[in-house]
């Protein structure tokens, strides 16, 4: 990884962007049923935690060297993950001004 990667993912950190959570015994099962279902890529552990920690923390944005599969990863929601290592962030929607009637027929 670039250096002026991993010194903002530093600063990110230190600046209080990341949680760290524990996972629960309860919830080993949901992260092992969630890797028998991408038994093709295959899923290891550490990427159905982190599929796990998103979901339990209501969050899409996740932090992984692991570029490979997160792209296919969906939540139970089937919503894509964004890995604030790699991906861009999302464009910010357009702003569309609206012309008065009045502007558009004196226009």
């Amino acid at each position: 990884m670039p250096t002026h990667k991993v010194t903002g993912f530093l600063r990110w950190v230190a600046a209080g962007g990341l949680a760290i959570v524990e996972v629960p015994e309860k919830s080993l099962s949901d992260m092992a049923d969630r890797m028998e279902k991408y038994l093709d890529l295959p899923m290891d552990m550490a990427d159905a935690a982190l599929v796990w920690a998103a979901e339990s923390q209501n969050v899409l944005d996740i932090a992984t060297l692991d570029r490979r599969d997160f792209g296919i990863y969906r939540t139970t929601r089937g919503q894509a993950l964004r890995n604030v290592l790699f991906d861009a962030a999302p464009a910010p929607a357009p702003v569309l001004k609206r012309t008065p009637a009045r502007a558009r027929r004196n226009g």
